[in-house]
């Protein structure tokens, strides 16, 4: 198997998971999640698609919400757990976002 073809698969997997978490968060509220945003920012970043307008809009958001302290807000519950529990991590707010921007700065 290819990198190409690796990083479709993943890409797939995790758009699966995605669709899972979208049944337990209100997307009416048209609020984006900072951990899913940093999340769909290195799917994107590892799949090649490195010169793109969404990549490029979801740093600036991450940026933009980064509180005072340096800290991100607390937002929805993001981890799940055998497809049928969700857990609160309280570290993935801070992880994924500033994992992603580190990516972003690596790759871009």
């Amino acid at each position: 198997m290819v990198v190409g073809e690796r990083a479709t698969v993943h890409v797939r997997r995790s758009l699966q998971v995605f669709v899972w978490l979208q049944r337990y968060i209100s997307l009416e509220s048209n609020r984006s999640n900072l951990v899913h945003t940093g999340w769909a920012m290195m799917g994107l970043i590892h799949s090649g698609q490195r010169n793109s307008a969404p990549l490029h809009r979801a740093a600036k958001l991450i940026i933009n919400s980064q509180l005072d302290d340096g800290d991100f807000p607390q937002q929805e519950i993001t981890g799940v757990f055998n497809n049928n529990c969700m857990l609160h991590y309280a570290a993935y707010r801070n992880i994924f976002p500033m994992w992603a921007l580190a990516e972003y700065l690596n790759h871009i």
